[in-house]
């Protein structure tokens, strides 16, 4: 036993010393105007931020195209509407810089050629050295045409924001990992829009489908209209306004939702710790579980028009002022009906 602690201690300190060691180092590689990083290319290649350039390209035309995928690892992504096919950026990448074609009525653009979609990169801002940071002021702009409607429009972004306005397409994809995501003004079929870290916000869309994934931020929509709405969000706030779904299915775990103005044919919420607040509400179908957390609810119809069913483990029901205990059935001749139930916190239901 009394070995085996000497061994234990004996590489403790063989590891702390090591780890003090590569401190050190980095200190005087950052001391001399290094920054700390590398990038694994497609290749296999590594690359450090020394090998690193800026890469700048004026508003350029293009060939006119019907699908765009567009990646960008560190840097904004914006594409806008415009009175043509165009493509302007300013990255620091290496040596052959970023790559684009438009082939077989595709644009792909990527960030760097020698990486592509499965490159792998890892730096960290210092603040040292501007000239070969990912994240400063690194942007890809593509202007479209806005009369024009695409079959397919992906855009995946690492560490940046994205704002998208003026588009049709059939399909729209956005993926971001840590940054904002700005959507405005889209007409789609199928719309996805997933963030790992950051805000979204969603305003004035037509869509046949809208499914929307954030892990850690806000989410806002406002001016929605298509046939199926769906919202998954981890930790955040979600706003809705003035909102036209056939369908609209909302999950959250940590968080807080403030809604008005809702027409839905279909509305379902699972929410695990939050408030959930929605008013002007004009519905069919209505089905809210929550577990930790105040539901409040206000209709445009009156109160016969709706059957109910309302129960809280812990918490009180109201009904128009009315305070109904822990819960609350009653049938009605309308077809419209409110389910809502609650674990820990009120429920508090207000008809016209």
């Amino acid at each position: 036993m009394v070995t085996n602690m000497k061994n234990k201690k004996k590489w403790l300190i063989i590891s702390a010393a090591l780890i003090l060691t590569g401190v050190v180092v980095a200190g005087i590689g950052i001391a001399m105007g290094g920054v700390p990083g590398f990038s694994i290319g497609r290749g296999g290649q590594i690359l450090t931020p020394s090998q690193y350039v800026m890469h700048e390209l004026e508003k350029t035309p293009l060939d006119s195209f019907e699908n765009l995928d567009a990646v960008m690892h560190f840097g904004d992504v914006e594409l806008i509407p415009s009175d043509g096919y165009y493509l302007e950026y300013r990255i620091c990448t290496d040596e052959q810089g970023p790559s684009y074609e438009v082939k077989n009525g595709t644009l792909t653009f990527l960030p760097q050629k020698s990486q592509g979609r499965n490159g792998i990169s890892f730096f960290f801002n210092t603040g040292w050295n501007h000239s070969t940071n990912h994240t400063g002021s690194d942007y890809v702009r593509i202007y479209l045409p806005e009369d024009e409607y695409l079959n397919r429009l992906e855009v995946e972004c690492g560490n940046g924001d994205v704002k998208i306005s003026g588009i049709q397409a059939d399909s729209v994809s956005v993926e971001t990992d840590f940054g904002n995501t700005e959507i405005s003004d889209i007409k789609a079929g199928a719309a996805e829009v997933t963030c790992s870290n950051g805000r979204i916000e969603i305003d004035t869309v037509e869509y046949d489908s809208l499914k929307v994934t954030d892990d850690f931020g806000n989410v806002s929509i406002s001016g929605a209209r298509g046939d199926e709405s769906t919202v998954q969000m981890s930790n955040g706030e979600l706003t809705l306004k003035n909102i036209e779904s056939t369908t609209l299915r909302l999950e959250q775990d940590f968080g807080d939702t403030d809604g008005s103005k809702l027409t839905v044919g279909e509305l379902t919420h699972t929410g695990s710790n939050g408030d959930i607040e929605l008013t002007e509400l004009d519905t069919k179908s209505v089905d809210i579980s929550n577990d930790f957390g105040d539901i409040d609810l206000a209709f445009t119809g009156e109160e016969k028009e709706y059957g109910m069913d309302l129960s809280c483990d812990f918490g009180t029901v109201r009904l128009n002022g009315d305070n109904r205990s822990g819960s609350l059935e009653k049938d009605s001749a309308g077809a419209n009906k409110i389910k809502a139930r609650c674990s820990n916190g009120n429920i508090t239901v207000i008809t016209k």
